[in-house]
């Protein structure tokens, strides 16, 4: 069981749509975190880990979170109002998810909220110039991509490529971009950006299929991935 370190207050959110947030909070001392891992958090008595959205640079942590109806947890977040506190454990997830920065070349395939890890680690290594990230960022409507997404575009080290997975809904009838699952973009995205066994590392977050289509285009070539499944 988790060692409870703190209390933290919240300071601010970003409602990116009614079940889509960005919840920003406070804590009176240091959380040490590396990017890529994630922290549990609870508040009355229920639970819940989430992947960190904000950098270890930044003095202030933020979770994106999407709402489960009826869910024990996310319904109590989706009540706070600033000042509100809630509990948070130490960090989790040290290793295998974590940045390599022995490589060269980083490729980073997310659906949703899948997306927050990545963002933390181009947030912490992007501006030193000495990798570059492909980030592949799937979602069934392109409401669902945040400003806070669109950021990682300022870095000269970052390609980032959102796609919607229905592209016939009438919700997604403005977009212009990537269609189709994230796997039928993998095999592509190998060839275009160069990337192989010696100067990439390939990671996937977010929905267990994904993650299956992905490991079962690319194993066979021999990719190492690293894994963590929503």
């Amino acid at each position: 069981m988790a060692e409870k370190l703190r209390v933290m207050k919240l300071v601010a959110r970003n409602d990116v749509l009614p079940n889509l947030t960005i919840f920003r909070f406070e804590t009176e001392t240091e959380f040490v975190f590396e990017s890529g891992q994630f922290c549990v958090i609870s508040r009355g008595g229920v639970k819940r880990a989430y992947s960190i959205f904000s950098s270890p640079q930044d003095p202030y942590i933020e979770l994106l979170i999407k709402l489960v109806p009826e869910g024990a947890l996310t319904t109590q977040l989706w009540d706070l109002s600033l000042g509100d506190e809630v509990e948070l454990f130490q960090p989790r997830g040290r290793g295998n998810f974590l940045f390599d920065p022995t490589i060269e070349l980083h490729a980073m395939f997310a659906t949703g909220t899948g997306i927050a890890p990545f963002r933390s680690m181009i947030r912490q290594y992007a501006h030193e110039g000495k990798w570059k990230f492909y980030v592949f960022h799937g979602v069934s409507y392109a409401d669902e991509l945040s400003d806070c997404c669109y950021e990682m575009l300022e870095a000269k080290q970052v390609i980032y490529v959102p796609s919607v997975s229905r592209p016939n809904d009438e919700r997604n009838s403005s977009w212009k971009g990537a269609t189709g699952r994230l796997p039928e973009q993998a095999e592509s995205a190998i060839k275009q950006f160069g990337l192989t066994l010696e100067n990439s590392r390939v990671y996937a977050c977010g929905q267990a299929g994904m993650i299956t289509g992905i490991k079962s285009l690319l194993e066979p070539m021999k990719f190492k991935i690293k894994e963590e499944k929503y």
